[in-house]
């Protein structure tokens, strides 16, 4: 069975098929190397995008913490970076994986650590979730609910 980081990342590869690299390279003022392929830098590493996939070709330094779901998680929010309609650099306003591309990425986002904190008791959850900004959007079956944090969106 294919791992959910798998499912993402080949997700996001399969979007580059339709990139227009020379605007989105322009526009993030990205090292564009040949008509389907980009440079970026990220970190102190430099990854090249296209559209057979995203991989490291350069680093400063070796990251000791490195796994490969947290690979490929990060190879996905960069292709997925290159894809969005954006037109300046991140700046220092960051967010989980999860957060980053409206839902393709799973984990502990705020609904379900309230879930878990107020477990079946749904009222506390509709009043702790408002609290934190978070929208109802609807019921998706008896007792399931869907809820959005626009703030990451």
């Amino acid at each position: 069975m294919e791992r959910g980081y798998l499912k993402t990342y080949n997700w996001v590869v399969n979007l580059l098929q339709d990139c227009d690299f020379s605007e989105s390279s322009r526009r993030l003022e990205l090292r564009q190397i040949a008509q389907n392929k980009t440079f970026m830098d990220f970190l102190g590493r430099t990854y090249s995008i296209s559209k057979d996939g995203i991989e490291l070709v350069e680093q400063q330094f070796a990251w000791t913490y490195k796994t490969e779901e947290y690979d490929y998680n990060l190879k996905s929010v960069l292709g997925y970076y290159l894809l969005s309609e954006a037109d300046v650099e991140p700046e220092n306003d960051f967010c989980t994986l999860e957060h980053f591309s409206n839902g393709v990425f799973r984990g502990n986002s705020f609904g379900n650590i309230l879930g878990r904190v107020y477990g079946s008791d749904y009222k506390k959850f509709y009043q702790a979730a408002e609290e934190i900004g978070m929208v109802f959007e609807a019921e998706k079956a008896s007792g399931q609910y869907i809820w959005k944090c626009p703030k990451y969106q």
